[in-house]
């Protein structure tokens, strides 16, 4: 992955392939939330474990990259396809954040529930 203003990153973590997306998210729907409300929620949660979420258009860098988490001078960042649909951003995000420790922190109950259900799957 391309970062402007650093020369490359090391991708930690790639969320699922488009083809995996779907069952999950669908159950969040019905729960009432709107999929930019989810998005935000994860990105709520993302800076609460200290971790930088960007989005950017990797179309613009001539690179097939994807998006996903990476260390940027000792830092987290996870950084986002800006041309990804919400959905796919919930799904990436989401499965990138089932791999940390998220007891000690408040998630709205249908958003817990789409994170644990992420980590089932």
């Amino acid at each position: 992955m391309i970062c402007k203003g650093f020369r490359f990153t090391i991708p930690v973590h790639a969320g699922p392939k488009r083809s995996e997306i779907g069952n999950r998210f669908k159950e969040i729907i019905i729960s009432g939330m709107k999929p930019t409300e989810i998005y935000q929620h994860l990105k709520d949660i993302a800076a609460k474990i200290d971790i930088a979420v960007s989005e950017h258009n990797f179309r613009a860098t001539g690179i097939n990259a994807k998006s996903g988490l990476c260390r940027v001078r000792g830092k987290q960042r996870f950084i986002m396809d800006k041309h990804l649909s919400v959905r796919e951003k919930v799904d990436v995000l989401g499965d990138c954040l089932t791999d940390f420790s998220l007891d000690d922190i408040y998630i709205v109950p249908a958003v817990r529930k789409f994170l644990d259900r992420s980590r089932n799957a």
